[in-house]
């Protein structure tokens, strides 16, 4: 055999071979979700609660009409689960987390969910002061409405971005890290906004911007000291920190809107660092609600400060 033939001969086996591997690998996962279906590892109802939501980002794509979040996964369908209890194998990494895991599914911890949606809510503990207790009593039911509306639109980000993963990246797999980049996850990113700003809710801009800046203040005032809003860095070095990816997408809204040249985000940037001892604003799971500890943190400030 000529050297070239061998050349040649020794490419296609490790197509072959890596086109094998991935076959075999994909079809494993599938199997092992398909077998948390059948042992209970997801809670079937609450996954059925997030179609409307699935919905907004599946339309006008290959899986419009075809969200499965009841049965095993299904062929040529966005299968999409909530994790209830912990998780066996190669989907344990999935914690405090969602994650597309290739294959048209997505997985999500119910915990993460549950405390990424409630993570900025008002409630009486996040409001402080000598009037706190009436203030609570006389706006509790607007900032019922309020939280509502809050959680659903920071739950649809990390839904819709992972949607963003299936339809744009259908080849990647989180369980496959070293396959994304930042440029996907940004892209994932882009594919929640530009889909939740094409709602027909004509306020749709303004709820989203909304969610957005209740986060965005409360992780600002949460992490700040001497002058700067200091945050970790994402600890997978893969996504931006939570509270750059919120800032960028509240800039994308500015840039759409009538006002392109108001400067809110890119000046509050300025106050924002990313240093190895900041505070890791990002695992939801460590805390309940990130508006109750900047509140706390606030008033210990308002009481340090001199008369």
């Amino acid at each position: 055999m000529s050297p070239r033939l061998l050349f040649g001969f020794c490419i296609a086996l490790a197509l072959c071979l890596l086109m094998l591997h991935y076959f075999v690998s994909s079809r494993s996962i599938i199997e092992l979700v398909g077998s948390c279906v059948d042992k209970g590892c997801f809670d079937l109802q609450v996954g059925e609660k997030f179609q409307p939501v699935i919905q907004t980002f599946v339309d006008a794509t290959r899986f419009e009409g075809k969200i499965n979040t009841q049965s095993k996964p299904q062929l040529g369908y966005l299968n999409f689960y909530v994790a209830s209890s912990k998780l066996p194998g190669r989907l344990s990494g999935i914690k405090c987390n969602c994650a597309y895991i290739g294959s048209d599914t997505i997985i999500c911890d119910e915990a993460f969910l549950r405390s990424f949606s409630s993570s900025v809510n008002f409630t009486r503990d996040s409001i402080y002061g000598k009037d706190a207790d009436k203030i609570w009593e006389d706006v509790r039911r607007t900032l019922s409405k309020v939280n509502d509306d809050t959680s659903t639109n920071l739950a649809a980000w990390i839904i819709g971005h992972e949607i963003g993963h299936a339809v744009l990246h259908e080849t990647s797999s989180s369980l496959r890290r070293i396959a994304m980049t930042r440029e996907m996850e940004n892209a994932a990113d882009s594919y929640y906004l530009d889909r939740a700003l094409a709602a027909k809710d004509p306020k749709a801009a303004d709820k989203v911007s909304w969610a957005l800046n209740q986060f965005i203040f409360q992780a600002v005032s949460l992490t700040y000291a001497n002058g700067k809003a200091r945050i970790a860095a994402s600890v997978d070095d893969v996504h931006d920190p939570w509270l750059l990816r919120a800032m960028a997408l509240g800039q994308r809204i500015v840039d759409k809107s009538r006002n392109p040249a108001d400067d809110f985000y890119k000046s509050l940037g300025q106050s924002i660092s990313v240093e190895p001892t900041g505070s890791g604003v990002g695992s939801f799971c460590e805390f309940q609600n990130i508006r109750e500890k900047a509140a706390k943190k606030q008033e210990q400030r308002l009481k340090e400060q001199p008369d």
